[in-house]
């Protein structure tokens, strides 16, 4: 996934985001921190829903206006499925 952050604070880097991942029975199986405005990331294999947290990392003073979360296309998964093809064709 690909998350993109239109926020800005008074200090720099002063914004945190913890994205927490929890399985179908509602257990955390994972959590990262995400300090950069852009960032790429894997949820892990068992990830029924997820929490994003705004922390106010020393900043005093939050703009917030928009936060994306994107799904990007596995690159490494494409280029062999595609091999996979092209080997069966021929």
């Amino acid at each position: 996934y690909h998350l993109s952050l239109d926020i800005d604070s008074d200090i720099d880097n002063g914004i945190i985001v913890r994205l927490s991942f929890y399985d179908r029975y509602d257990i955390k199986i994972g959590e990262m921190l995400i300090r950069d405005k852009e960032t790429d990331f894997k949820c892990p294999l068992a990830t029924y829903s997820y929490r994003m947290e705004l922390i106010a990392g020393g900043a005093r003073r939050i703009i917030y206006r928009s936060v994306a979360i994107q799904e990007i296309a596995d690159e490494t998964y494409n280029d062999s499925e595609q091999t996979e093809q092209n080997t069966e064709e021929n």
